[in-house]
Formats: structure tokens, sequence, C-alpha cells
């Protein structure tokens, strides 16, 4: 496949991807107004983004979310 092909081909596909997400979900993914939460896990790594989450979490909820319900 020529580069220029593939390229054309992605942009088809990309396009595809936000038609069918806009249609189903009524809004485009790159929308701020819809991102409650940015995390980059490239900068924290799996284990600083879950801790990151778990924080949110908490903050949200408080820690009756993981009490027993026994």
């Amino acid at each position: 496949m020529k580069k220029e092909d593939a390229k054309k081909m992605i942009n088809e596909v990309d396009k595809a991807r936000l038609n069918y997400h806009k249609y189903f979900a009524g809004y485009a993914p790159s929308d701020p107004r819809y991102k409650h939460v940015i995390i980059n896990s490239a900068l924290l790594e799996v284990e600083g983004t879950a801790q990151a989450l778990a924080a949110i979490v908490r903050q949200k909820y408080g820690e009756k979310l993981y009490e027993s319900k026994a």
C-alpha cells in the first residue's frame, strides 16, 4: 500500500469513527463538556493512575463505598 493511500484510509476511518460516536452519543468525543476527569496515564503510569482515580472516588463517595455490607 502506498503511503498516500494509507493516509487516506486512516482519515476515512477516523471520520467514520467520529460520525459513529456523534450519532450514538450525541456529541463529539473531543467535547470537553463531557470530560469529567482527564489523566495522563503515560505520566503517572498504571499504579499512579489507579491511585489518582481511587482518590477521586474516595473524595466523591467517601470511604463507605469500600466498607463491607455484612
